[in-house]
């Protein structure tokens, strides 16, 4: 299933799909999202007032990296439900994390 996305209501349909996938698939079955066209693999998507960043797992390295698009520039993504390929089950995390451009909460 792919999706075209965009913002805070981008970051709550993700959120809302993969927990909800995450309650009814087997718990040998990791549910991930997928950025895309990139196929990075997402760990974590954290949403802030400027950006939604993408925490992805490096590739051709143990170092993961990163991707963020800007609030309001749609994005593609899709969500996975695979194999389990570690010892523990891999869910792609959500943080909704406001700042202010200053840094200042």
């Amino acid at each position: 299933m792919e999706f075209l996305f965009t913002g805070r209501a981008a970051f709550r349909k993700l959120e809302r799909i993969v927990e909800e996938l995450t309650r009814t698939a087997d718990d040998f079955q990791d549910v991930i999202v997928v950025l895309l066209p990139q196929n990075l693999t997402i760990k974590e998507i954290r949403y802030a007032e400027a950006d939604t960043v993408f925490l992805c797992d490096g590739h051709a390295s143990d170092k993961s990296t990163s991707v963020c698009i800007p609030n309001g520039q749609p994005f593609s993504a899709v969500i996975e439900i695979i194999p389990k390929r570690g010892r523990t089950r891999l869910i792609t995390g959500f943080t909704d994390q406001l700042y202010s451009p200053s840094g200042r909460l």
